[in-house]
Order: structure tokens, then C-alpha cells, then sequence
């Protein structure tokens, strides 16, 4: 499913390992009127997790969590008001669990538009005789988020883009 937002085209998907994945990301180049793709594929490659515990039993011990244990596979849903804006969309996760039957995970990603309440660019065009124009745009961000919980650590997974 092809995404559009601002000027911008892409598809988003659920993967075991990866958890969230924005691929064929494309922004409309106005110069040569068409899209430019700037990303072929991008997601969270891993989470490394040294414990630093120098007693014999645990100095060599580092976790990999998206490799060892999938961030895709312990991500968990996400709660509408709380994890996740009114104005977000949700989208659930499936894949094949280790037995290989279908896993769904409810509303495992959100997308959404944030309004930080700045302002990306202001103009006053004063020069115009017997006018004065005023242009102001809001600095609006397109998110899409997901949570892993692996062990005790609760991963936040969150690609900001800044509309410009």
C-alpha cells in the first residue's frame, strides 16, 4: 500500500526481525516534475544491549535484541491516546511464528502527523505600497512509531520526518 504525505510517497510494513520498515520512500522534485526515490528500504537493523556486569558469570554477556530474540516479534500493541496521538492511524503486524502459523499483533504501528507549535518559516512582505502580507507556516512532522519490549526494556522505535 503506497502512502502519500506532503510531498512525499512511500509504503510502511511489518517485519519478524525488523519490526517497522519505510521503503521506496520518493519525494516529488518539482524541477523535473516527477518523484525521486531517496530510500530504498530502511528499518532498525539492531538493538545492542551490553550489561556491563564485570563478576565472571555475566562480563561476556551482550544481548542482540532484534537478531536474538525479533523486535518485530516482541513488539506489542500500541494504545490510541496514550502511545499514539487522536489523529494517528493504526496498523496491525503478521507473521509467521515459530511454528510457522500467522501471528497478529493489533495495532502494532501508528502514523500521524505532529504539530509542534513552532514555526518553520515566517515572511512580512512590507514592501508593497499600501499593503503588508503576511505569510507563516507551521513546522509539521509525520511520525511513525512502534514499541519492542524485549526482556525489561520497553524500545521505542519512532522516524520523525519534517515537512519542508
Amino acid at each position: 500500500m503506497v502512502n502519500r504525505w506532503a510531498n512525499w510517497e512511500f509504503h510502511m510494513s511489518f517485519n519478524v526481525r525488523a519490526g517497522l520498515v519505510i521503503s521506496l520512500a520518493s519525494i516529488f522534485d518539482m524541477d523535473v516534475n516527477k518523484y525521486r526515490q531517496v530510500l530504498y528500504k530502511g528499518h532498525l537493523s539492531e538493538i545492542f544491549v551490553p550489561y556491563m556486569d564485570p563478576h565472571d558469570d555475566w562480563y561476556f554477556i551482550s544481548y542482540l535484541d532484534c537478531g536474538e530474540f525479533g523486535c518485530g516479534q516482541s513488539a506489542v500493541s500500541l494504545e490510541p491516546y496514550t502511545d499514539c496521538p487522536p489523529n494517528a492511524a493504526f496498523m496491525d503486524g503478521i507473521f509467521a511464528g515459530q511454528d510457522g502459523t500467522p501471528t497478529k499483533v493489533s495495532n502494532v504501528m501508528c502514523i500521524f502527523e505532529k504539530y509542534a507549535g513552532d514555526i518553520m518559516w515566517r515572511h512580512t512582505e512590507s514592501e508593497v505600497p499600501g499593503m503588508k502580507i503576511t505569510e507563516v507556516r507551521p513546522d509539521v512532522s509525520l511520525v511513525a512509531r512502534m514499541v519492542t519490549t524485549v526482556g525489561n526494556y520497553d524500545n521505542i522505535i519512532e522516524y520523525d520526518t519534517t515537512r519542508k
